[in-house]
C-alpha cells in the first residue's frame, strides 16, 4: 500500500514561500541597519572648512544632525546655533524612492533623497527657480560625516559620530 502524500507538497511550498519572505524582510532590515550614516552627528569646527561666511569664520557655533531610518525613507533632525541669531530646529522625513516632498516650514521648497552607496546619500532641494544638491559621505571607519553642496565651492562641514 502506497502512502498518500496529500497536502505535504502544498505545505512545503508554503514553507518555502514563508522562508523566502522572512529572508527578504531580514535582508531589507539588515540593509537599512548597515547604512553608516544612520545616527547622531556633532559638528567638528576644527575639521570643517568655511569658505562662504562672514569674516571667514564659522557660520554657526554648533550643529547636530540626527538621521534615522524609517519605513520607506529617512527622518532628519537638524539643530544648529548660528554665529549670530537664534537657534534653529528643523525636522523632516524624506521617502527613499526619490519622491519630492514639500518642506513643512518652507512651502515653496521640495526635498528628495537619493542613495549613492552604503556610505553616501544626497538630498536635493528645489524651488520654482532654483535647485541644490547636498551630499553626505561617511568615512570608511564610520566615525565622521562630511556634508557639502555638489558642484559648488562652499562650506565643507565635518561631523563626528556620537555614541
Amino acid at each position: 500500500m502506497k502512502k498518500k502524500r496529500g497536502n505535504y507538497r502544498n505545505i512545503n511550498k508554503l514553507g518555502l514561500v514563508f522562508c523566502l519572505f522572512l529572508l527578504s524582510t531580514t535582508m531589507a532590515l539588515l540593509g537599512q541597519g548597515s547604512r553608516k550614516w544612520i545616527g547622531t552627528w556633532e559638528l567638528n569646527l576644527e575639521e570643517s572648512i568655511f569658505r562662504n561666511s562672514e569674516d571667514n569664520g564659522p557660520p554657526w557655533k554648533s550643529r547636530t544632525w540626527s538621521i534615522a531610518a524609517i519605513a520607506g525613507g529617512i527622518a532628519i533632525t537638524d539643530d544648529l546655533v548660528p554665529a549670530k541669531g537664534a537657534a534653529i530646529h528643523q525636522e523632516y522625513t524624506v521617502p527613499s524612492d526619490g519622491t519630492e516632498v514639500p518642506l513643512e516650514h518652507l512651502p515653496d521648497f521640495t526635498i528628495s533623497f537619493s542613495l549613492v552607496d552604503d556610505n553616501t546619500f544626497e538630498l536635493m532641494t528645489k524651488t520654482e527657480s532654483s535647485s541644490s544638491t547636498e551630499r553626505f559621505v561617511v568615512s570608511s571607519d564610520g566615525n565622521s560625516l562630511t556634508h557639502t553642496f555638489v558642484g559648488v565651492p562652499t562650506n565643507t562641514d565635518v561631523y563626528d559620530k556620537q555614541p
